[in-house]
């Protein structure tokens, strides 16, 4: 995992440099951003996980449909942030309720997604190419919600 290590630090690294801009950014600026991202991420996954012929095929089909159906997880995370930042003076139990309600809902259908995708993955190629990308997913968030949370101020912070 010391190669996967590099490869997702690298590209933690790219989003710590958009992250205040994203702050800011439009919808269209932030959908940019994604694709961009996903083309980064891409690499990553291929660089780590060897896929030849028709398994390639098979596993890129899979891959690509979960990543466009999360982009619009990522998209609501970042209004949220926005959010979050706008009213961070202000919160109060209801404000608060509301924002951290909203991101358990989107980390429990981005995570249900995630095992949906993988029983697809170990169900046409195998168990160890569907640890694979269930690792590197798994791995890739932590790292990526942990720079998140580092960023934020917390809840009722002086």
């Amino acid at each position: 995992m010391k190669k996967a290590s590099l490869l997702i630090s690298i590209l933690v690294l790219t989003i710590a440099s958009s992250f205040s801009q994203l702050s800011q950014a439009s919808n269209e600026q932030i959908s940019a951003y994604q694709d961009a991202f996903g083309k980064d991420k891409r690499v990553i996954v291929s660089t780590l996980i060897q896929l030849h012929g028709e398994d390639s095929i098979t596993f890129w089909g899979i891959y690509d449909k979960l990543q466009l159906e999360r982009k619009e997880f990522g998209l609501k995370r970042i209004e949220l942030y926005k959010e979050y930042k706008a009213e961070y003076e202000s919160l109060n139990d209801e404000s608060t309720n509301k924002i951290v309600k909203e991101m358990m809902q989107i980390v429990a259908k981005d995570n249900k997604m995630i095992i949906k995708h993988h029983s697809q993955i170990d169900k046409a190629l195998g168990g160890i190419i569907a640890g694979q990308y269930y690792q590197i997913e798994m791995y890739l968030q932590a790292t990526i919600r942990q720079f998140y949370f580092n960023q934020l101020e917390f809840i009722g912070a002086e």
